[in-house]
């Protein structure tokens, strides 16, 4: 390890999920200034994006990150984005029990395929229990005289109440 190199805080990586102490690869700065004139004052803002590039020592990919920072907010409201790799918002809108599925296999991805696999099967398994809406079979339609299928009114919204369900 050379005595140039810098190494962030734990940190985790978007590739694999490690996390741990990447190393700096770049910063750059962008500085924009705002002039707003107010009875006859001046006042100037300055807002600044600090685009940095992280190796993660597992995977040896580059993560993308981009932090905004501004002179009249505090430091506590900085936010940082990651532009590279895109964060997963598949599990954004998911109810938890599917998300939390998910997020357990996402976590053996790299690990283990076979599990991977096995813990996606999982998460098929939870859909297909929570959104199986319940069917009703009447014996015959008096007007066709075949066998008919009745689902209940707004069985399509189901997904979206099971957000607090739990396994």
């Amino acid at each position: 390890m050379a005595d140039d190199e810098k190494f962030t805080k734990p940190r985790k990586c978007e590739h694999c999920g490690n996390v741990s102490p990447m190393q700096i690869l770049f910063t750059h700065s962008i500085y924009k200034h705002q002039y707003e004139t107010i009875e006859d004052d001046t006042y100037c803002r300055t807002d600044e994006d600090i685009y940095s590039g992280f190796l993660c020592p597992a995977c040896k990919q580059v993560v993308l990150q981009v932090l905004h920072t501004c002179d009249e907010v505090d430091q506590d409201d900085w936010f940082t984005r990651t532009l590279y790799p895109q964060p997963e918002t598949i599990g954004k809108y998911l109810p938890k029990a599917i998300h939390s599925a998910y997020e357990a296999a996402g976590k053996v991805r790299r690990i283990d395929a076979n599990a991977y696999a096995v813990l996606l099967g999982r998460v098929v398994e939870i859909i297909v229990r929570i959104g199986r809406p319940k069917v009703k079979v009447c014996t015959t339609n008096s007007r066709t005289s075949r066998p008919e299928v009745r689902f209940p009114r707004g069985w399509w919204r189901w997904p979206m109440d099971y957000d607090n369900f739990a396994m």
